[in-house]
């Protein structure tokens, strides 16, 4: 079997996933989410964190135990103070978080960041 672009191996994969079809996971599958679960959700700005949200018992994140956290809009749960900006800047920054997203985030033309505690792990809502 020859190669489509010889010496363009990432394009050959890219136009042979085209060819076979790439299927996303449907929104059913997805952990629910929304107001309709009784989400907390940030406002529609750009650079926003939540207040501070406390933890029930602290949190042990690198060896270091943290009382709260905070959710920012470009995708980052921080520790010690929200970090509601964008830096385009390799990691690590100079705060404790995590990050599972980070991106330069702009609800206020569409889109909603939600979040909720959960503190059982049968609790549905």
């Amino acid at each position: 079997m020859g190669v489509l672009w010889p010496g363009r191996p990432l394009a050959s994969v890219v136009a042979l996933l085209l060819v076979i079809g790439v299927h996303g996971i449907p929104k059913s599958e997805f952990f629910p989410y929304g107001a309709e679960v009784y989400d907390d959700v940030l406002p529609k700005k750009d650079e926003i964190s939540s207040p501070e949200l406390k933890f029930t018992t602290p949190l042990l994140f690198y060896k270091q135990e943290y009382n709260g956290a905070y959710i920012n809009s470009n995708g980052l749960l921080s520790f010690m103070t929200e970090l509601p900006n964008f830096y385009n800047v390799p990691f690590p920054l100079d705060y404790p978080l995590i990050a599972p997203l980070y991106s330069d985030v702009d609800t206020r033309g569409a889109g909603d960041v939600f979040y909720r505690w959960v503190h059982h792990q049968t609790e549905q809502h």
